[in-house]
């Protein structure tokens, strides 16, 4: 299989038209008439994930989170640009038509966590994120609780004040979606990255609201990604999603 054929069929699952018109997804760096030898997924291509795919033989990574978002002015070595170019890895990028398209990663989430009924939340800057329900009310903390045990790391939160029986939920960077939870009229809203300012906002509003850390928020979807890839690519897949962020 060549590299474009995967980009295809990958799009097929997270039509391009899904992404946000900041984003950057497709293919990245590479050949796209490359034969696909083996494929490393991951959440960031970074310096381990290279690492990673050349220990494997993998000659194409596919990852959620793009390198780019506009030009680049240089390309030198230490650059990841440099290392994919030099080393012969072509990069794919699924991002935000991978959060909103069905079975993404925003369905991904809610499923972890248990929220049901589940339905499209079209937000004023035109991304989809989903809104949905838990099976029974429960407290800010209880819910807290839950996230955490569920997505480990660490978990965020301001109460509202009143209990949680419907969420909005935007997997990684969702702050600029409060306000939609806001109208929606949900009891809470749940991203990987809020604000620090939309917490008093929240409260303000009685909305309970919680950050649950980006990289856990979306890790969990690499299996659906690596998953998305098997299906199309008859080869070796391996998966590289270690956080190399570190929190003391």
């Amino acid at each position: 299989m060549k590299v474009k054929e995967l980009v295809s069929k990958l799009f097929e699952l997270y039509p391009k038209e899904l992404a946000a018109d900041f984003d950057n997804v497709g293919l990245l760096v590479g050949n796209p008439d490359d034969e696909i030898k083996g494929v490393a997924i991951a959440l960031d291509c970074s310096m381990g994930a290279i690492e990673f795919a050349k220990k494997t033989g993998a000659n194409l990574i596919v990852c959620h989170h793009p390198i780019m978002f506009s030009g680049i002015k240089t390309a030198i070595k230490g650059d990841v640009t440099f290392e994919l170019i030099s080393s012969g890895i072509s990069l794919i990028a699924m991002h935000t038509n991978f959060d909103s398209a069905d079975g993404g990663v925003c369905d991904v989430l809610a499923d972890r966590l248990g929220i049901v009924n589940t339905v499209y939340l079209e937000t004023e800057e035109g991304v989809t994120i989903r809104k949905g329900e838990l099976s029974s009310s429960l407290s800010a903390d209880d819910f807290a609780k839950h996230i955490k045990e569920k997505l480990g790391g660490n978990v965020k939160y301001a109460d509202g004040g009143k209990p949680i029986k419907t969420v909005a939920l935007c997997s990684g960077s969702g702050s600029d979606f409060v306000y939609d939870a806001f109208r929606s009229g949900v009891d809470a809203y749940l991203s990987g990255e809020i604000k620090h300012h939309l917490f008093y906002e929240a409260i303000n509003n009685n909305l309970s609201i919680f950050d649950c850390g980006h990289f856990e928020s979306e890790v969990i979807a690499t299996d659906a990604l690596k998953n998305a890839v098997v299906s199309a690519f008859d080869g070796k897949v391996e998966k590289y999603c270690h956080n190399e962020i570190k929190t003391l």
